[in-house]
């Protein structure tokens, strides 16, 4: 994605929110799957499983999306790339909240490796 930056500042953007979507639906719990990933991003700060710097960002990168596809801002590219970059943060941020949610629940045993 960050290859795309320079040729598409827009796209590359939209590419890596719907990496934040994807990731959030996957971390969600069956009755949140239509939350949007800041929605669910919320959730998660509520119950302690992510930072509330990170709620933080998926909040602002969801702003900026909107703002963004809707035509009211064109990224520059240093504003693509550092878009993309929080996405990457806060989409493994996302991930691991997924991990310990699955270990607290015991459907991963701590100790065994995952993917």
């Amino acid at each position: 994605m960050l290859t795309e930056v320079e040729r598409h500042p827009v796209g590359a953007v939209v590419r890596a929110w719907n990496l934040v979507e994807q990731v959030a639906k996957q971390t969600a719990e069956q009755d949140e799957m239509l939350y949007t990933a800041r929605a669910i991003a919320r959730r998660l700060g509520q119950r302690g499983a992510i930072s509330d710097d990170l709620v933080g960002v998926a909040d602002k990168l969801w702003r900026l999306r909107s703002r963004i596809v809707h035509g009211n801002v064109v990224p520059t590219e240093e504003a693509a790339r550092e878009f993309v970059t929080a996405a990457w943060r806060l989409a493994t941020g996302l991930r691991d909240a997924q991990r310990v949610t699955s270990i607290d629940d015991g459907s991963i045993p701590p100790d065994e490796p995952t993917l």
